[in-house]
């Protein structure tokens, strides 16, 4: 859960333009890193991602009518991809 927490705010702090500039824009598809992380982020007996973070996620992207993309990562290769 901690790595969830610092990773958040890595992306808080460095993604904050980006997100301006997606915020407004339906359509978007955004890539989104995952990895197993349960209760966060795990994958169902289907192969889909789901979890809290996933599900917050799903909910904000279909308000925005945003595409997500998730790709999935070990945490350590999700950091060097930010």
């Amino acid at each position: 859960m901690h790595k969830i927490i610092r990773l958040l705010l890595i992306v808080m702090l460095t993604g904050q333009a980006s997100a301006h500039s997606v915020r407004d824009k339906p359509g978007v598809t955004l890539r989104v890193g995952v990895w197993e992380n349960p209760p966060a982020v795990l994958r169902d007996t289907d192969g889909q991602w789901r979890g809290i973070a996933v599900d917050t996620l799903r909910a904000i992207a279909a308000e925005r009518h945003w595409r997500l993309v998730f790709v999935p990562a070990p945490f350590a290769e999700q950091l060097r991809n930010l």
